[in-house]
């Protein structure tokens, strides 16, 4: 027995990280031996099905901003674990200026000051990226279990296979406290382990201008839980409904239990409910994920360049590479990038190096529009204005509520702001293709005002071109484009036009449907969008609910030097019809500011406003929440892939052609068809465009055996796929 309790305490000596000071206790029994720092006590009656492992650590305020990792050894046959965090203050340890935590050490780090959160990773490991993540809560719980067919709120359930199993507690703030983990382990019969359910990919096949929120918690975040207000996974296809919304991303804190039964949720609502996370850097930045599979996550854990790497840590690029990986097609969004150190995105600096290392997109606008969101304009027009030399600081906008808890004094409401996107379909592939294009505007709320920013150039020429947002008008410099914006619901605002970020046109909307028509030069290059300003809303009594003038706002069309790109084709998207109760003017009120209705948000307290859209309409809409159905048709992209079969693991050539067929009939009962040039293809994780003959190739390998994804898009075609099986070695 003393042998096999020495091999036991070697190797969890061996396995302790050498920055966390850990003491590991297994209560089990009588009979006890120490031995290098550990106490292992052994069980006499295990046959009573439950053991007890106690783990401890202390917690300074110098540990602020760090990870504290707890490992312990799962033995067989455990199908339950429990595990509860609690602090304790720690007298002797000494505060940072070397007085002890009753002798001059500021209240904030003090013992039992501690603020910290709790999570595990299973016999898999902890390092970054690990598929053995089964869960973390942030501060506003400490305590949580798991076992083969059920979890608690925030975790995976799943087997509980033996192996070293880790507690992960990071420490938002430290003080001189010693941290208790107590783990329980129940023996028992392995029961089986629900699998995910898919999610509905796709709602609709019809092209039409379609409205969502992307930034959405359920209870599975423990901070929106704790707002007791919060709605569960389950009912939030309800509440996509009742807002007047068509799409909206589940982006819980670093976890993806939310997404598993979303499938069954949303089954015959209507509306479309994305797997989504919200990679909740808690030191350094958030970014909103949409379009994930269900079961599929993403690590957190990254650190700016200057900040030393600590233990399981990794730069944004793995982050950023990861979104991109083979089999994911994400839009990826930093979340309130400019809001308060801690949570504002703090890797532009990297960026600034590498522009491949931008998200796909800044979320602009997030709850109530206030200052933060004005930075992040600014912010974004630079990109954009050094996009005119390196495109690969063309970047887009969106907007998003961060709704957490549905009551609050603060303003928050789900889909303050919507983003409206010009999608081939309601489907996850389609809106994700929509988003990344940025086919798309930002207004106040699904009933807000509408803007339908669009460009023509060459009309009577051989060559006419006509784009949206998100599109590009190319030409010599002294090409004139013929910009336009059909404002809707906008009476009483104003409309700026913005040239490489800079104002140079405002008019005053006096009607609730008002075209602005402008031209603009090609020049040099550069871009131009439009934003509609009303007043600003302060609230003397709660100025943390005062909100600024901006009303909505467009992604830009791109104006560039050179000749039109073969196989370009003019977008013939037009504006929807009016929907019933979809426009809104300035004197009618259809919200009346409610803020017992309205959600709460990451930005706590710095963000929230009272609402006062108005609701007024014309013509009655199609059946259902979005406008559908309201698009000129546009060609369909046919995308192939050869070859269709591979070996997972092994790099191969693959070789992409996107065509549009032509109506004339061949041999053997096909059809002929033509290539398209410049269509973008990702597949692997990779981005390419296809050339004259409508090719692209790329050598990469597929990791794991299944079904990949290949994705197909241009502007002015309706988006395509492929897929690529691969193939288990043999």
């Amino acid at each position: 027995m003393a042998r096999s309790l020495l091999r036991r305490a070697r190797a969890l000596a061996t396995g302790r990280p050498a920055a966390a000071p850990l003491r590991y206790a297994v209560v089990l029994g009588v009979t006890a031996i120490a031995l290098a720092g550990f106490l292992v006590i052994e069980q006499s009656a295990r046959a009573q099905g439950e053991q007890t492992i106690v783990l401890k650590t202390t917690v300074l305020a110098t540990d602020t901003g760090s990870y504290k990792y707890l490992p312990f050894t799962m033995p067989d046959d455990v199908n339950k674990v429990s595990v509860t965090l609690t602090k304790t203050a720690s007298p002797a340890a000494p505060a940072p200026d070397g007085t002890t935590p009753t002798d001059g050490t500021p209240a904030s780090t003090a013992a039992g000051n501690s603020v910290t959160g709790l999570g595990i990773f299973d016999e898999r490991g902890p390092q970054y990226g690990s598929e053995g993540f089964r869960g973390i809560y942030g501060e506003e719980d400490q305590s949580f279990e798991i076992a083969n067919d059920r979890a608690s709120v925030s975790f995976t359930p799943g087997p509980i296979n033996p192996g070293g199993w880790t507690v992960i507690v990071p420490v938002f703030r430290g003080a001189a406290d010693e941290i208790t983990v107590t783990v329980k382990l129940t023996t028992g019969p392995e029961t089986p382990t629900p699998a995910p359910v898919d999610d509905i990919e796709r709602v609709s096949d019809t092209p039409g201008w379609y409205r969502g929120d992307l930034h959405d918690h359920t209870t599975e975040s423990s901070d929106s839980r704790n707002s007791n207000s919060a709605r569960t996974p389950e009912q939030f296809p309800d509440e996509v409904k009742n807002a007047g919304l068509d799409f909206v991303s589940l982006t819980d804190h670093n976890v993806t239990s939310q997404n598993r039964n979303i499938g069954t949720a949303a089954a015959g609502k209507g509306v479309l409910v994305m797997p989504g996370l919200e990679m909740t850097n808690w030191f350094h930045g958030h970014a909103t994920v949409t379009g994930l599979e269900p079961g599929d996550w993403l690590d957190w854990r990254q650190r700016p360049q200057g900040v030393p790497l600590r233990e399981n840590e990794e730069r944004i690029d793995r982050f950023i590479a990861d979104t991109e990986r083979e089999g994911r097609d994400v839009f990826t969004s930093a979340a309130h990038p400019s809001i308060v150190a801690t949570i504002d995105w703090e890797f532009f600096q990297e960026a600034e190096v590498d522009p491949d290392l931008l998200p796909d997109a800044l979320e602009v606008w997030t709850g109530p529009f206030q200052p933060d969101d004005e930075a992040t304009l600014e912010r974004w027009d630079e990109f954009l204005k050094r996009s005119i030399v390196d495109k690969r600081f063309r970047i887009v906008a969106n907007g998003a509520s961060d709704i957490h808890g549905f009551a609050n004094n603060q303003g928050f409401k789900l889909g303050k702001p919507t983003t409206v996107v010009q999608a081939d379909a309601l489907s996850k592939p389609a809106v994700v293709d929509a988003l990344e294009a940025g086919r798309s505007f930002i207004s106040r709320s699904p009933t807000g005002p509408e803007l339908y920013l669009s460009a023509t150039a060459g009309e009577g020429t051989a060559s006419p071109q006509r784009q949206i947002m998100g599109g590009t008008i190319y030409g010599e410099p002294t090409t004139t484009a013929k910009v336009s914006v059909l404002v809707r619901g906008g009476a009483g605002r104003r409309l700026d036009l913005l040239r490489d970020g800079e104002r140079f046109q405002t008019t005053p909307i006096t009607s609730d449907e008002q075209t602005v028509t402008v031209d603009q030069s090609v020049g040099t290059g550069g871009f131009v969008r439009a934003e509609l300003r009303g007043s600003e809303r302060p609230d003397p009594t709660n100025p943390r609910a005062s909100e600024l003038d901006m009303e909505a706002l467009t992604n830009p069309i791109f104006l560039e030097r050179g000749a039109v790109p073969p196989g370009t084709a003019p977008d013939p998207t037009a504006p929807p019809s009016r929907r019933d109760g979809g426009s809104t003017s300035s004197s009618e009120s259809r919200d009346d500011g409610d803020r017992s209705s309205s959600g709460s948000s990451d930005r706590g307290d710095e963000k929230g406003s009272s609402d006062s859209d108005a609701g007024t309409a014309t013509t009655p809409a199609p059946p259902g929440p979005g406008i559908r159905g309201t698009s000129a048709p546009r060609r369909a992209l046919r995308l192939s892939v050869r070859p269709a079969r591979a070996v997972a693991g092994e790099r191969v050539r693959f070789r992409f052609r996107a065509s549009v067929p032509t109506g004339a009939r061949l041999p053997g009962r096909r059809y002929a068809s033509r290539p398209v040039a410049g269509a973008k293809v990702r597949f692997a994780g990779r981005t390419l465009r296809t050339d004259r003959r409508g090719y692209a190739t790329l050598v990469a390998r597929v990791r794991k055996p299944g079904l990949v994804r290949a994705a197909a898009s241009r502007t002015g075609f309706r988006s395509a796929s492929a897929r690529v099986r691969a193939l288990r070695r043999r």
